[in-house]
């Protein structure tokens, strides 16, 4: 008996032996298993450097934020004079506001070098009309690259002692966000790291939000600076991002408030996917309005793709979304909602004709403006900030008025 159970053990080992990896398998099995594992850490290291850039970024603009606030300030409470011959003096200008300054990555001042460089330039607009442009620009590093961010505003000279005017009301402002799926891709793409040509690995959603936080601190500046209560809202398209949805509308996020860290912490949660209900979008918006206000009321309606869904809430390929897109948008500018409506268009891939007819217009161009870049976007909130945020004392000349716009060319918009 113990020869016959020996035999089979022997058997048994001898089989399991023939049906054991060979070499070329193992080798084959770890490849593939440390292809996961870097893919993975590849993942994880592009997650992390989006979110540092993000993080940057909004510090960034926050610190850029707070030197135009200053010179706004400075600006609406005294007056450029000029010299006996008629030359610009400009030496009235602080120098702390043209000092360049450095801070640390938690926005401490500190002895530059410093994490961020915070650099004031003005730059001649108008000489005849003594206009000249404020920009703050900041510069960081970042993973070995160059990083920057600015914004500006204007500063203007005059000949005569300026004469204060009478403080505008508090605006309402509700910012209708897209949140669709292309708004979760690069900026051009993004570069070779991200898969893709250009030279922002950013993607849009991410330069949305912290622009939309940006300005809603400006607007929440003012109001602590002159005492009004500029009131903002906030709606986004589609409310659906799942892949599992067949209908898409647009979505109330905030009714019109003063608390805008409240609207900032709703902003910080959007994520992008599903279509485009641009139309549904701007339908929600309107249904913010409160029309027994008297505060001057601003749409700032951002999309970076194509109308494809109509007011039912179904994906439509032919015209008629970006059409009832555009019927919405006339809605908010009559009666009673008379709202301003403001249209930006994000990346390269839209339709500018449709973004043009919802924008409304300012004498013979419309308020439509394109943002390229990152840098675009905070570009064109900041100057839609300059035209909405009445509600500061502002100075003129005694024979002309304030802002100075620049009138286009003849049938040129820019």
């Amino acid at each position: 008996m113990s020869k016959v159970k020996f035999f089979k053990i022997r058997k048994s080992f001898t089989l399991s032996k023939s049906n054991g990896f060979g070499l070329l398998e193992v080798v084959f099995a770890s490849s593939i298993l440390i292809m996961f594992l870097v893919a993975g850490l590849l993942l994880i290291r592009g997650s992390s450097r989006n979110t540092v850039t993000g993080k940057d970024r909004l510090s960034a603009l926050t610190l850029a934020s707070r030197k135009v606030e200053a010179v706004r300030a400075w600006r609406d409470s005294n007056y450029f004079s000029t010299s006996v011959t008629g030359d610009i003096n400009w030496s009235n200008l602080p120098v702390d506001l043209m000092t360049v300054k450095c801070y640390d990555i938690n926005s401490n001042e500190v002895t530059c070098p410093g994490f961020f460089t915070v650099t004031p330039t003005l730059t001649d607009i108008n000489l005849a009309e003594m206009l000249k442009k404020y920009t703050i620009t900041i510069t960081w590093t970042e993973y070995g690259v160059t990083k920057t961010a600015s914004l500006f505003t204007y500063v203007k000279g005059c000949s005569q002692t300026m004469v204060p005017v009478a403080t505008v009301g508090p605006a309402d402002i509700i910012n209708v966000i897209d949140i669709t799926g292309s708004m979760s891709s690069y900026w051009g793409s993004g570069p070779p790291a991200c898969g893709g040509s250009g030279t922002t690995c950013e993607q849009k959603i991410h330069t949305a939000r912290d622009v939309l936080t940006v300005f809603n601190n400006q607007v929440a500046a003012l109001n602590a600076s002159s005492g009004i209560n500029s009131r903002v809202g906030l709606a986004s398209f589609p409310d659906c991002q799942s892949a599992l949805c067949t209908k898409w509308f647009g979505q109330v996020r905030s009714a019109l408030t003063t608390n805008i860290p409240a609207v900032n912490a709703i902003i910080a949660t959007l994520g992008a996917g599903g279509n485009t209900p641009l139309a549904d979008g701007i339908k929600k918006a309107i249904s913010v309005i409160d029309t027994n206000s008297t505060h001057p009321r601003a749409i700032i309606v951002a999309s970076d793709g194509l109308a494809n869904v109509n007011l039912n809430g179904n994906s439509d390929p032919t015209s008629t979304p970006a059409n009832q897109a555009i019927v919405q948008a006339n809605i908010a500018r009559e009666a009673p909602y008379n709202a301003t409506i403001f249209a930006i268009a994000i990346g390269n891939d839209f339709n500018p004709t449709t973004l043009q007819a919802i924008a409304s217009n300012q004498g013979v161009c419309p308020y439509f403006y394109v943002a390229n870049d990152p840098n675009g976007l905070n570009d064109v909130f900041n100057t839609i900030f300059e035209i909405v945020s009445k509600g500061e004392t502002t100075y003129i000349c005694p024979e002309e008025s304030w802002p100075p716009p620049p009138p286009p060319a003849p049938g040129v918009c820019t």
